[in-house]
């Protein structure tokens, strides 16, 4: 599927009648609500589409986000406590086979399960797979009640270790900061002191790394600090400039589907001869690219209430992490990637989990 991505519309088409099916069982009030997600869906990503130059290229994209985007949604959450804890377990299994046929192609064929010396497995890049297995490691954190529980110790050495060997520091920073929220967590205290705490850490970290990147390299090792890069954001700030300049161009409704992908693909060459490959790697400025900053906005704060992800009890640890995630990498732009679906089902299983221990709490002995 990595190579011949076609075949994924075969499993977006399954993906898609099981939406179907949970759809007609769903309660009248909850269906009514799946529908208007369609039609804001539609709206936002379908009229830049016709007012475009490329308006059969936009309408695909419309077709395929709305779609995809509307059948994750369906299933990513469950209403159950036992359709909770089986699709916790289902998640969990998952992964951990993932991450076990990855580290057995990386013993098998180094060259296969690498790319440029990091850690891919079984996946296109490195990136692609820390950010597909950050998921996992919210999961993990969530279903854990004790940092002494032995499963949780493994999830994250097993984390830690994925991390150093594919060395992705966007992964790594996004799953810091669900850790240090699974701690803030299990402390009483207000919303505000918990943002401020997490403030002041962010804003610490980044003033002394822009003193010197020699602090990192004191804590982190070689392969994730990648000094020859770091000063130039890997690519991205160029990649960012630049998207950032295409946005402002049309900053309202955008240049319909597509418009990210056509611009760095015409402009390869440039970005490639300036250490960069790919397209923005950052999925608000390809949004607004496509769709335009008020669409973009309206899109995204809809999803992840959608999901449940923005309710305090899991926006530090599980909403901050995933949003981090998708601002340093484009994968929410593809709705079949690896890693998008992990936003909806992981995304919308930690609000299920919640309610799912709410209603446990609230139950009389």
């Amino acid at each position: 599927m990595q190579y011949w991505k076609s075949l994924r519309l075969v499993f977006a088409a399954l993906v898609f009648v099981e939406a179907v099916r949970a759809f007609r069982g769903m309660p009248t009030m909850n269906r009514r609500s799946s529908v208007a997600f369609v039609l804001m869906m539609v709206l936002c990503t379908g009229m830049p589409a016709v007012f475009s130059e490329y308006v059969a290229e936009g309408i695909e994209e419309t077709i395929l986000l709305s779609s995809m985007w509307w059948a994750m949604l369906v299933l990513g959450r469950t209403h159950h406590q036992s359709g909770a804890t089986q699709r916790f377990i289902t998640l969990m299994h998952v992964g951990m086979l993932v991450a076990l046929v990855s580290v057995f192609v990386r013993f098998w064929n180094f060259e296969l399960g690498h790319l440029n010396g990091r850690f891919r497995g079984v996946f296109g890049n490195p990136n692609e797979f820390s950010h597909w297995w950050l998921g996992i490691g919210v999961l993990g954190l969530l279903g854990s009640e004790s940092l002494r529980n032995v499963r949780t110790l493994f999830l994250l050495a097993a984390t830690v270790l994925f991390f150093y060997w594919s060395g992705t520091r966007g992964a790594l920073a996004a799953f810091v900061l669900s850790v240090g929220g699974w701690f803030l967590l299990h402390i009483s205290q207000s919303f505000a002191s918990q943002m401020t705490k997490v403030l002041l850490v962010g804003t610490v970290v980044l003033a002394m790394t822009a003193v010197s990147t020699d602090v990192l390299l004191d804590v982190l090792p070689h392969r994730v600090v990648r000094q020859e890069s770091l000063g130039e954001g890997g690519g991205r700030l160029l990649a960012w400039e630049h998207a950032w300049q295409q946005v402002m161009a049309q900053p309202w409704v955008g240049a319909g589907g597509g418009a990210e992908e056509r611009y760095f693909r015409e402009n390869y060459t440039f970005f490639a001869l300036q250490n960069h490959q790919g397209l923005s790697h950052n999925s608000w400025l390809a949004f607004a690219m496509n769709f335009g900053i008020p669409a973009t906005l309206v899109l995204f704060s809809v999803l992840l209430w959608r999901l449940g992800l923005m309710r305090r009890s899991l926006f530090i640890m599980g909403s901050l992490p995933l949003i981090f995630s998708f601002t340093v990498e484009g994968w929410l732009t593809a709705p079949m990637s690896a890693s998008s679906p992990m936003l909806f089902f992981v995304g919308g299983l930690l609000a299920s989990v919640m309610d799912a221990r709410g209603e446990a709490s609230q139950t009389p002995d």
